[in-house]
Order: structure tokens, then sequence, then C-alpha cells
């Protein structure tokens, strides 16, 4: 399974629609203050709703309003997050802080930020899907989170037949057992970064591998001092 487009609105320095497919590797490239980083932290604020989502009583449909609180504090991320300090969360949502001010102003303008996700599942997952959820579904799977003031909505914006709405737990929770998306802050201490080297060992079925590196100083030829900060290297290691 593999997130495959993201696409968001109403986010902080994001007005209309901003998306970009993601591949094996991808690069988001352009100037500074243009909305980059936060594309990748809508990314993982969505995961961290349907992972919230999972967690919430069986039976509640998608499209149902749940108050932001409940459902993020449901989200079963919990690891190094909850070491920091502060929220004890690397993303979170607070509408006065994330929502636009500038989309504030328009008159009958939409007041919620908007995340959409489409997912890609292999042709064995797509049996292990329908297996576990009761539903089938052809390769891609989109899920769509709505954030306003104080509630959250998860849609599943899926063409055909099928309880695609009652089973809403159970969807979220198959995609939270197979994908988890991590924001790495561009600026981090050493504490931090060794904390989400943690985590990634924790996860277990992400099988990653991680390398923390710790900072040395070193001198040259012409007496300056080099001071190399804390790298954290991945790879992916497959049983």
């Amino acid at each position: 399974m593999r997130l495959s487009r993201v696409s968001v609105r109403k986010y902080r320095s994001i007005d209309k629609a901003a998306d970009f497919a993601v591949g094996d590797f991808t690069v988001l490239v352009g100037p500074n203050n243009q909305g980059k980083s936060n594309l990748l932290r809508a990314a993982v604020l969505a995961m961290e709703v349907i992972e919230g989502w999972a967690g919430l009583p069986r039976g509640l449909p998608a499209g149902r309003e749940v108050p932001t609180e409940v459902l993020l504090r449901g989200s079963h991320r919990g690891t190094w997050r909850g070491r920091r300090g502060g929220s004890g969360r690397d993303v979170g949502y607070n509408w006065e802080q994330d929502f636009p001010l500038f989309a504030r102003e328009r008159r009958g303008g939409q007041r919620s930020t908007v995340v959409h996700l489409d997912f890609e599942l292999s042709t064995d997952e797509q049996t292990a899907f329908r297996d576990e959820t009761g539903v089938s579904i052809n390769q891609k799977l989109p899920l769509e989170v709505s954030l306003k003031e104080r509630t959250v909505t998860l849609s599943i914006p899926k063409q055909g037949r099928g309880q695609h709405k009652e089973k809403a737990r159970d969807i979220a929770k198959f995609l939270t057992d197979r994908i988890k998306l991590l924001h790495i802050p561009a600026v981090r201490t050493g504490a931090t970064a060794l904390g989400m080297a943690e985590e990634i060992l924790a996860s277990g079925g992400a099988n990653y591998f991680a390398h923390l590196s710790t900072p040395r100083c070193s001198s040259n030829s012409n007496g300056l001092t080099k001071l190399s900060l804390p790298t954290l290297s991945l790879s992916s290691r497959r049983p």
C-alpha cells in the first residue's frame, strides 16, 4: 500500500487546492514561504485524524462531525511526541492558528481546512481490505479530512456500491496498521532526532533501519572549526 496523492485547501499559507503526486521518492521544490512544509504537515495531520478515527467506537459512519479534541486524543501516536514537552503532538490542529486569516474575511467562503489523500492498494491488499472491512474496492482508495473550528469530519468519496461510510472505522484501522507518516522538522535538536529514530524502530511493521550520528568537531588546515550536527539516515529493510 502506498500514498499516491495529496491535496490541501485552506491550511496555513495554502488557499486554493494545492496538490502533488507521491512516488517512491518525491521532492518539493520552490521558494521559501510558499507552503512546501505546510503541504507535508497537512498530510501528516490527515493521517493523525485517520488514526484517531480508527480508535472511535464501532458504527460511527463517515461524514459525522467529531470534536477535534476527542478525535486527535484518540490517535494512537504517542512515542517521541509525548516526550518533547509542550502539547505532546508534532502537528495537531488549532483553527485559530492553522486556518488562514485571509480566508476568514471572505463572505460565504469555506471555513474549514480540507486534506484529500489517495491511497493505492495491490491486488493482495485489495483482498485483505475486503476480508477485514467487508468492502470491495478497486486499486484506489480516497479519503478526505475536513477540519472546522471545533469539529473534524472523515469522508470516503468512493464511487459505487458498498458500506464505505458505515465501515469508516474499519477502513481507518486498515490504513493506519499499514502506513505511518512522520513529520521531521527542518530545525531539530539531537534529542529530537534520537526520539524520531526510536519511534521508527519501535513501529515494527515499518521495517526501517535508522542510523543517528553524534555531533563532532574537526579543524581544517586553516584553523577553522567545523561542527557536524547529528543526522538521521533511513533505509527500508525488507525481511
